[in-house]
Order: C-alpha cells, then sequence, then structure tokens
C-alpha cells in the first residue's frame, strides 16, 4: 500500500479513481481472463436513476481523474468526456450545468473539448438513428419497458 489507493466515497463512480491511479503507478501489469468486476443493472440503481447528486458525483469525480493524468503528462485523449454528464446536469438544473459548462469551457484545453464533442456528439446522433451496440444498455433498457 505504498500509494495508499482507495476507492472515492462517491454515491457515482467510486472505483474511477482507483482504478485509473492503480493503473497509473503499476510497475507490472498482469492480464487474467476472469471477470473481477461486476455492475448490477436493476430499476432504481445508480446505473438508472438520474439525479443531481449522482450527476455531480460523476463531473467532480473526472474532473479530479482529469487532474491526475494531467499531472502526469497523460495526453488529454484518454481524459473522461465532461460534456455529457454536465449536460445531463442541466436538464435537471440549469443554473448549476450552466455555471459549471462555463467553467469547463474556460478551463479546458481545446483539444479535449474536441475529443467531448466528438464523442458526445456520436453518441447523440447513435441514440437519435436507434443505434445501440452495448449489450448491457439494450438489456437494461428492454426491462425498464416492462
Amino acid at each position: 500500500m505504498k500509494k495508499n489507493i482507495l476507492c472515492d466515497e462517491t454515491p457515482a463512480s467510486n472505483d474511477v479513481l482507483f482504478s485509473g491511479l492503480a493503473g497509473l503507478y503499476a510497475t507490472k501489469l498482469k492480464i487474467d481472463k476472469r471477470v473481477l468486476y461486476c455492475c448490477t443493472i436493476r430499476s432504481g440503481s445508480i446505473c438508472t436513476q438520474i439525479n443531481i447528486s449522482n450527476i455531480e458525483a460523476r463531473i467532480f469525480v473526472a474532473r479530479k481523474f482529469n487532474l491526475i493524468l494531467k499531472d502526469n503528462y497523460i495526453d488529454a485523449k484518454y481524459w473522461m468526456n465532461l460534456i455529457g454528464p454536465i449536460l445531463s446536469l442541466m436538464r435537471i438544473e440549469r443554473r448549476i450545468g450552466s455555471t459549471l459548462l462555463l467553467d469547463y469551457f474556460m478551463h479546458t484545453q481545446w483539444i479535449r473539448i474536441y475529443y467531448d464533442l466528438c464523442d458526445s456528439g456520436s453518441r447523440f446522433i447513435k441514440r437519435l438513428w436507434g443505434v445501440n451496440k452495448d449489450k448491457d444498455m439494450r438489456k437494461l433498457q428492454k426491462e425498464m419497458r416492462l
């Protein structure tokens, strides 16, 4: 435990910093085909609940993670997308979301903004066309319709 890497105590994205820091500080990597992580998706879980607390946690963790990557000279193309969660927050709480969006545009590298817009735009267009290749999300969408 040289680096004291722990999961965050946040309502959402609590494993992001743990996995990111573990990868960043690892001196050796070994691949194991066994499943080590499982995300349970059900009605009422944080995967399906869109609320201010969860979205703010995702934004906070992503900003913190991106700052760690930046401080360690990791290329901006590997940073986490902030546009998606900020726009989700704007749908629920316009004032807070607008403030965060303005802050994002003022303090984010232009290349990262480009990556985020491409990623978010691509996801938005796929949703409009009904294209969804994520099997877990298709299963969730089907269950939510029942």
